[in-house]
Protein backbone atom coordinates (compact mmCIF):
# COMPACT_ATOMS: atom_id res chain seq x y z
CA UNK A 1 0.00 0.00 0.00
CA UNK A 2 1.19 3.16 -1.13
CA UNK A 3 1.96 6.04 1.47
CA UNK A 4 -0.92 8.19 0.27
CA UNK A 5 -3.18 5.91 1.14
CA UNK A 6 -2.46 5.10 4.39
CA UNK A 7 -5.57 5.54 6.56
CA UNK A 8 -6.85 8.24 4.26
CA UNK A 9 -4.30 10.65 4.55
CA UNK A 10 -0.89 11.88 3.97
CA UNK A 11 1.69 10.47 5.48
CA UNK A 12 3.61 13.05 8.60
CA UNK A 13 6.20 14.69 7.03
CA UNK A 14 9.67 15.11 9.90
CA UNK A 15 13.21 17.08 8.81
CA UNK A 16 15.72 16.30 10.17
CA UNK A 17 18.52 18.27 11.88
CA UNK A 18 21.52 17.07 13.33
CA UNK A 19 25.86 18.31 12.59
CA UNK A 20 26.56 14.77 11.98
CA UNK A 21 25.72 13.38 8.62
CA UNK A 22 25.95 9.44 9.66
CA UNK A 23 23.08 10.28 12.10
CA UNK A 24 21.13 11.78 9.72
CA UNK A 25 22.09 9.02 7.21
CA UNK A 26 20.53 6.49 10.25
CA UNK A 27 17.51 8.21 11.03
CA UNK A 28 16.45 8.64 7.15
CA UNK A 29 16.40 4.92 6.63
CA UNK A 30 14.25 3.95 9.69
CA UNK A 31 11.85 7.15 9.04
CA UNK A 32 12.06 5.43 5.26
CA UNK A 33 10.83 2.07 6.52
CA UNK A 34 7.54 3.67 8.57
CA UNK A 35 4.68 3.68 5.88
CA UNK A 36 3.22 6.40 7.75
CA UNK A 37 6.08 8.72 7.65
CA UNK A 38 8.70 10.26 5.39
CA UNK A 39 11.74 12.23 5.72
CA UNK A 40 10.91 15.82 3.85
CA UNK A 41 14.38 17.15 4.21
CA UNK A 42 17.70 17.24 6.31
CA UNK A 43 19.89 19.99 7.54
CA UNK A 44 23.10 19.96 9.56
CA UNK A 45 23.19 23.89 10.84
CA UNK A 46 20.85 26.13 11.87
CA UNK A 47 21.49 28.24 8.80
CA UNK A 48 20.79 25.27 6.25
CA UNK A 49 17.39 24.14 8.57
CA UNK A 50 15.39 27.76 9.33
CA UNK A 51 14.77 28.48 5.40
CA UNK A 52 13.88 24.79 4.67
CA UNK A 53 11.69 24.47 7.49
CA UNK A 54 9.88 27.57 6.60
CA UNK A 55 9.51 26.36 3.30
CA UNK A 56 8.88 22.51 3.68
CA UNK A 57 6.48 23.27 6.42
CA UNK A 58 7.30 20.03 8.43
CA UNK A 59 4.95 18.36 11.01
CA UNK A 60 8.23 17.52 12.97
CA UNK A 61 11.35 18.23 13.39
CA UNK A 62 14.03 16.02 14.66
CA UNK A 63 17.18 17.70 16.15
CA UNK A 64 20.20 17.73 18.12
CA UNK A 65 20.63 20.58 20.60
CA UNK A 66 24.65 20.05 20.06
CA UNK A 67 25.09 21.76 16.23
CA UNK A 68 29.15 22.72 16.28
CA UNK A 69 29.52 26.18 18.09
CA UNK A 70 26.00 26.65 17.47
CA UNK A 71 23.29 26.87 19.82
CA UNK A 72 20.46 24.14 19.52
CA UNK A 73 18.10 25.95 21.90
CA UNK A 74 18.21 28.78 19.74
CA UNK A 75 17.11 26.58 16.60
CA UNK A 76 13.87 25.34 18.75
CA UNK A 77 12.75 28.92 19.88
CA UNK A 78 13.04 29.63 15.99
CA UNK A 79 11.15 26.99 15.03
CA UNK A 80 8.94 27.48 17.82
CA UNK A 81 7.95 30.43 15.97
CA UNK A 82 7.12 29.39 12.66
CA UNK A 83 3.52 29.19 12.45
CA UNK A 84 3.09 25.62 9.94
CA UNK A 85 0.12 24.86 7.43
CA UNK A 86 -1.03 22.52 9.58
CA UNK A 87 -0.68 24.18 12.77
CA UNK A 88 2.58 23.80 15.18
CA UNK A 89 5.58 22.71 13.56
CA UNK A 90 6.15 19.63 16.44
CA UNK A 91 9.62 19.03 17.59
CA UNK A 92 11.51 16.56 19.40
CA UNK A 93 15.14 16.57 20.58
CA UNK A 94 17.68 13.75 20.04
CA UNK A 95 20.99 14.37 21.65
CA UNK A 96 23.68 13.25 23.96
CA UNK A 97 22.99 15.60 26.30
CA UNK A 98 22.43 15.12 30.13
CA UNK A 99 18.62 14.86 30.00
CA UNK A 100 18.13 15.39 33.52
CA UNK A 101 19.77 19.15 32.65
CA UNK A 102 18.50 19.95 29.43
CA UNK A 103 14.74 17.85 29.57
CA UNK A 104 13.25 20.84 31.07
CA UNK A 105 14.92 23.48 29.22
CA UNK A 106 14.40 22.33 25.75
CA UNK A 107 10.89 22.11 27.12
CA UNK A 108 10.75 25.82 27.81
CA UNK A 109 12.18 26.30 24.78
CA UNK A 110 9.36 24.93 22.64
CA UNK A 111 10.21 21.25 22.20
CA UNK A 112 7.87 18.44 22.73
CA UNK A 113 9.76 15.94 23.84
CA UNK A 114 13.60 14.38 24.52
CA UNK A 115 15.20 11.27 23.43
CA UNK A 116 18.71 10.47 24.36
CA UNK A 117 20.80 9.20 21.76
CA UNK A 118 21.73 5.56 23.44
CA UNK A 119 18.14 5.02 23.15
CA UNK A 120 16.96 2.14 20.76
CA UNK A 121 14.78 2.97 17.41
CA UNK A 122 11.74 1.43 19.05
CA UNK A 123 12.07 4.61 21.91
CA UNK A 124 12.57 7.20 19.25
CA UNK A 125 9.63 5.92 17.18
CA UNK A 126 7.30 5.91 20.16
CA UNK A 127 8.09 9.15 20.85
CA UNK A 128 7.73 10.24 17.20
CA UNK A 129 3.91 8.83 17.75
CA UNK A 130 3.62 10.57 21.07
CA UNK A 131 4.73 13.86 19.40
CA UNK A 132 2.90 14.07 16.41
CA UNK A 133 0.09 13.12 18.48
CA UNK A 134 0.16 16.33 20.59
CA UNK A 135 1.52 14.96 23.39
CA UNK A 136 4.94 15.24 25.07
CA UNK A 137 7.49 12.36 25.71
CA UNK A 138 9.64 12.19 28.19
CA UNK A 139 11.83 9.38 29.96
CA UNK A 140 10.00 8.05 33.48
CA UNK A 141 12.81 10.09 34.92
CA UNK A 142 12.44 13.09 34.10
CA UNK A 143 8.68 12.21 34.65
CA UNK A 144 9.50 11.67 38.40
CA UNK A 145 11.44 14.47 38.62
CA UNK A 146 9.16 16.89 37.53
CA UNK A 147 6.55 15.31 39.69
CA UNK A 148 8.66 15.82 42.74
CA UNK A 149 9.09 19.26 42.04
CA UNK A 150 5.97 20.12 41.63
CA UNK A 151 4.75 18.53 44.47
CA UNK A 152 7.66 20.09 46.27
CA UNK A 153 9.70 17.18 47.50
CA UNK A 154 12.57 17.89 45.08
CA UNK A 155 16.14 17.22 46.16
CA UNK A 156 16.85 20.59 45.05
CA UNK A 157 16.26 22.04 48.49
CA UNK A 158 19.17 20.42 50.06
CA UNK A 159 22.46 22.35 50.51
CA UNK A 160 23.43 24.01 47.49
CA UNK A 161 26.98 24.26 48.98
CA UNK A 162 27.66 20.91 47.17
CA UNK A 163 29.22 19.92 44.02
CA UNK A 164 26.88 17.12 44.08
CA UNK A 165 24.19 19.85 44.12
CA UNK A 166 25.82 21.40 40.37
CA UNK A 167 23.17 20.49 38.21
CA UNK A 168 20.32 21.72 40.06
CA UNK A 169 22.10 25.32 40.56
CA UNK A 170 23.15 25.40 36.86
CA UNK A 171 19.53 24.50 35.79
CA UNK A 172 18.56 27.94 37.26
CA UNK A 173 21.16 29.86 34.28
CA UNK A 174 19.23 31.37 31.44
CA UNK A 175 20.13 29.31 27.97
CA UNK A 176 22.88 32.45 27.12
CA UNK A 177 24.17 31.66 30.12
CA UNK A 178 24.61 27.97 30.00
CA UNK A 179 26.24 28.53 26.81
CA UNK A 180 28.87 31.28 28.20
CA UNK A 181 29.25 28.80 31.20
CA UNK A 182 29.96 25.96 28.91
CA UNK A 183 32.79 27.78 27.26
CA UNK A 184 34.25 28.92 30.19
CA UNK A 185 34.09 25.65 30.74
CA UNK A 186 36.56 24.85 28.09
CA UNK A 187 38.84 27.45 28.66
CA UNK A 188 37.83 29.68 26.68
CA UNK A 189 38.45 33.61 28.10
CA UNK A 190 36.13 36.05 27.98
CA UNK A 191 37.31 37.80 24.66
CA UNK A 192 36.96 34.74 23.18
CA UNK A 193 33.76 33.98 24.31
CA UNK A 194 32.61 37.50 23.18
CA UNK A 195 34.22 36.43 19.72
CA UNK A 196 33.00 33.04 19.72
CA UNK A 197 28.99 34.45 20.41
CA UNK A 198 29.18 37.46 18.85
CA UNK A 199 28.45 39.90 21.86
CA UNK A 200 30.37 41.92 23.51
CA UNK A 201 33.14 41.47 26.27
CA UNK A 202 31.40 43.88 28.46
CA UNK A 203 27.96 41.18 27.97
CA UNK A 204 30.15 38.20 29.08
CA UNK A 205 31.48 39.99 32.35
CA UNK A 206 27.68 40.80 32.98
CA UNK A 207 26.76 36.75 32.73
CA UNK A 208 29.89 36.07 34.63
CA UNK A 209 28.61 38.26 37.22
CA UNK A 210 24.77 36.56 36.70
CA UNK A 211 26.64 33.16 37.31
CA UNK A 212 28.15 33.80 40.02
CA UNK A 213 25.28 34.99 42.15
CA UNK A 214 23.09 32.13 40.56
CA UNK A 215 25.66 29.46 41.25
CA UNK A 216 26.50 31.31 45.04
CA UNK A 217 30.52 32.17 44.43
CA UNK A 218 32.09 35.04 45.10
CA UNK A 219 35.52 34.50 42.74
CA UNK A 220 36.09 34.08 38.80
CA UNK A 221 38.24 31.12 39.51
CA UNK A 222 35.64 29.37 41.49
CA UNK A 223 33.13 29.61 38.72
CA UNK A 224 36.14 28.35 36.51
CA UNK A 225 35.98 25.34 38.57
CA UNK A 226 32.39 24.20 38.47
CA UNK A 227 32.21 25.19 35.02
CA UNK A 228 35.22 22.65 34.28
CA UNK A 229 33.79 20.04 36.75
CA UNK A 230 30.71 20.65 34.77
CA UNK A 231 31.57 20.53 31.05
CA UNK A 232 33.50 17.27 32.23
CA UNK A 233 30.35 15.67 33.39
CA UNK A 234 28.55 17.15 30.47
CA UNK A 235 30.82 16.73 27.31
Amino acid sequence: MSREHIQGRRPSKLFVVDGQPLVRDGLAARIEKEVDLELCGEAGSIEQAVPQIRSMQPDLVILDILLGQQDGLELLKDIHSIRGANGPIHTLVFSTCDEKLYAERVLRAGAMGYVHKSASWDVVNSAIRVVLGGKRHLSQAVNDRLLNQFLGTSSARSSNENLQMLPSLVDCLTDRELGVFRLIGQGLTTKQIAKRLMISTHTVESHRENMKRKLKVKFASELQRLAVVWTLQNP
